[in-house]
């Protein structure tokens, strides 16, 4: 494979780059959306590791006990798997020494390009998800976020999906600098972005799409091809994504009409 050819993403399957990475762009942005949200919820899991428990499970029924533990033992696994993890990654990486995992995070996230050309890439992506469905887990009530994108501020360069706010809302923050943002704005762009991106057959049955509807829309010309991707034809995930809106819009037509 010669360096201009695109290789194959080993976590969603999508053209890379033209560097040979394991992750294509979008999984790097999910990986540093995981490094953010772990760096954010830390202090959430030190108050869950310290919270006192008065009952076990046996079963179906909690017993009451004598005495509270003095801490969440699965909190504090999570913990220390994390710290584990990540400091271990980092090292693989050769990063120098850091003494918090808000550091750490961060370092990581702007090593993004040095951990998606690394042979053990694949394990890095996984683990890292891994953590971060472990903490969200074990955390009482986790603070849902939505993440939006990168700070256009300069001294936010070096922080990759800085902007957040909470599903739904219309206003975003950038979490390091402050600077506020227009959220369905920023979720437009960010749509527009990837309905430009191209994708093959089987990206979009992975991705959610019934099987036997995009080979229904591929056979009566209703998805258009354009072009190829690694020697598959290619398709415009924003036509996908409209005709699926228009076949569920139908759909509940149907369903309030049944008789038209």
């Amino acid at each position: 494979m010669t360096s201009r050819e695109a290789s194959e993403c080993h976590i969603c399957h999508n053209a890379t780059t033209h560097d040979n990475a394991s992750w294509c762009p979008g999984c790097t942005g999910i990986w540093q959306a995981d490094l953010a949200f772990i760096a954010t919820q830390w202090t959430e899991l030190a108050t869950a590791e310290t919270k006192q428990t008065r009952f076990r499970r046996i079963g179906a029924k909690f017993l009451g006990m004598a005495a509270p533990l003095p801490y969440n033992p699965a909190a504090r696994d999570c913990r220390d798997q994390a710290t584990a993890v990540l400091t271990g990654w980092a090292q693989v990486l050769r990063a120098p020494a850091l003494n918090d995992i808000r550091t750490l995070t961060r370092w990581l996230s702007n090593h993004a390009h040095t951990a998606r050309l690394h042979p053990a890439a694949r394990d890095i992506w996984h683990e890292t998800r891994d953590l971060t469905q472990q903490l969200t887990h074990i955390i009482d009530r986790p603070q849902d976020r939505e993440y939006l994108g990168d700070c256009d501020t300069p001294q936010c360069r070096n922080h990759h999906w800085a902007i957040t706010c909470p599903p739904g809302a219309h206003t975003a923050r950038c979490q390091h600098c402050g600077t506020t943002y227009d959220a369905d704005t920023t979720r437009t762009q960010r749509r527009q972005w990837s309905d430009d991106q191209l994708v093959t057959q089987a990206q979009l049955v992975t991705a959610g799409y019934p099987k036997q509807t995009v080979s229904g829309w591929i056979k009566t010309g209703a998805l258009a091809t354009h072009g190829t991707l690694n020697g598959r034809p290619a398709y415009n995930l924003g036509d996908a994504r409209a005709l699926r809106e228009t076949t569920a819009k139908h759909g509940r037509r149907h369903a309030d009409h049944p008789d038209h």
